[in-house]
């Protein structure tokens, strides 16, 4: 990018190529999708990634001799906040390689943002050319791409209305509606109405590029709606487990919901003090990549 200047040489971009992010799937490698559906906490990732470098362009621009360099994998995850990295790897002899990594499923969720990049990994060959890299770790060439692995809460229809001319409090920033059962589509039962007195929240819904103020305001609007559907999914686990839902039915949605939150064992919670439980489903909603991010 023109705005990201180093302090030294560093390749162009056509001397570095990267091609597509691939996912291992059932010993079929396939390409990277932006979301993995249907993945849960705790499942593990498999990825790889090939690279096409080209070796006298990479020299004559950076001057630095190709065994100087390495390519590297890293990963960070949003909701975690865990980092990981695949080991190094040197740039073969016709500079055509692929560089894989085991993501554990225990350190990953929410958003994973993915870096492949070369780097200078060594400094003992010396260099008589100003302006060339010379400290260890010195990044010549980077990527970056995302990849979702749990979506923000499902959303559904949503509403500005008056609260005025409704049950609800005049007070209360927003109502989740909820009408017919289980069984019936997940999009014709639930309705977000939101307060037409809270603009701020509306715009904060309404803005595509949300500014850090709007953020906050929708992960805190996330953060709620996903507490209720969880507390929902808890009142009725034993017949969300019991039963095989619609797809995409109340049921069904709530069901994910309870599995992803890994608190099907509801009993146990609810012999909780209520700041207790209010605190073990803010937990279990946050862990699954819904609400404000810690930082």
């Amino acid at each position: 990018m023109p705005s990201d200047v180093r302090p030294y040489f560093v390749p162009s971009d056509a001397t570095v190529g990267w091609q597509q992010w691939r996912l291992l799937d059932n010993g079929v490698w396939l390409e990277l999708p932006e979301y993995i559906e249907g993945w849960q906490p705790g499942d593990d990732l498999q990825i790889a990634r090939e690279f096409t470098i080209d070796i006298d362009a990479l020299s004559h621009e950076t001057k630095r001799h190709v065994l100087d360099f390495v390519v590297t994998l890293s990963w960070v995850s949003s909701t975690t906040g865990m980092l990981g990295s695949a080991s190094p790897v040197p740039i073969p002899e016709n500079g055509r390689g692929q560089i894989e990594a085991t993501l554990s499923g225990s350190r990953i969720g929410g958003v994973l943002t993915l870096q492949s990049g070369l780097v200078l990994k060594r400094t003992d060959r010396a260099s008589t050319h100003l302006g060339s890299a010379h400290i260890a770790g010195s990044v010549m060439t980077e990527d970056r791409r995302s990849l979702t692995l749990e979506r923000e809460i499902r959303m559904f229809p949503i509403h500005r209305v008056d609260f005025s001319r409704t049950p609800y409090s005049v007070d209360a920033s927003w109502h989740l509606e909820i009408d017919g059962d289980l069984e019936t589509p997940y999009l014709a039962a639930l309705m977000l109405l939101i307060n037409s007195r809270d603009t701020a929240l509306w715009e904060a819904i309404s803005d595509d590029l949300k500014n850090d103020s709007q953020t906050l305001i929708y992960q805190e609007l996330e953060q709620g709606v996903a507490c209720l559907l969880l507390e929902l999914a808890l009142q009725n686990r034993e017949e969300l487990m019991a039963t095989a839902w619609p797809v995409d039915s109340v049921g069904d949605v709530l069901r994910q919901t309870l599995e992803l939150s890994q608190m099907t064992e509801s009993a146990q919670f609810f012999d909780l003090t209520l700041p207790d439980f209010n605190t073990a489903v803010t937990g279990a909603v946050r862990k699954s990549g819904h609400g404000r991010l810690f930082r």
